[in-house]
């Protein structure tokens, strides 16, 4: 998975396009990567079925 930076810097990107709140969209950039603070598995943080195959495995 990408750095938390390269998260930021592509949602800064983005958002000149979507002109949303800054603030909210770096924060959600980010907030799936907590999986690593919290212990927890990547399929509760980013919200995803765990059965469910990223398209880059299938």
């Amino acid at each position: 998975m990408a750095s938390s930076i390269i998260h930021m810097v592509m949602a800064k990107k983005i958002n000149k396009t979507l002109k949303r709140n800054e603030k909210q969209i770096l924060i959600g950039s980010i907030a799936q990567d907590i999986s690593k603070i919290v212990d927890e598995p990547e399929y509760i943080t980013h919200f995803a079925d765990k059965e469910v195959k990223p398209l880059f495995l299938i």
